[in-house]
């Protein structure tokens, strides 16, 4: 990994991702064309090697967040229940 792919994903990818789980099924076909552009714009200028395709990101970024809250969910009911 170069440097400006360190950089690149400290700073640009993970403020996509932070907010990804949440917006993505109200973003229109529009922004998500334009927030694609800018993730094939940085594999195409060198920022980056990898391509990122924003629907895998998506479905990634979804499922995790939904295995972290049935995580949470289950350690907080196991808190709840009597001995």
């Amino acid at each position: 990994m170069s440097t400006m792919d360190y950089i690149f994903n400290a700073i640009v990818l993970n403020k996509i991702l932070y907010a990804l789980p949440v917006y993505f099924g109200y973003l229109t076909e529009g922004q998500k064309q334009m927030l694609q552009s800018v993730l094939n714009r940085a594999n195409r200028r060198g920022f980056t090697p990898y391509y990122h395709d924003l629907e895998t990101l998506a479905e990634s970024t979804q499922h995790d967040l939904f295995r972290q809250v049935a995580t949470v969910r289950t350690a907080l009911i196991i808190c709840i229940l009597p001995n």
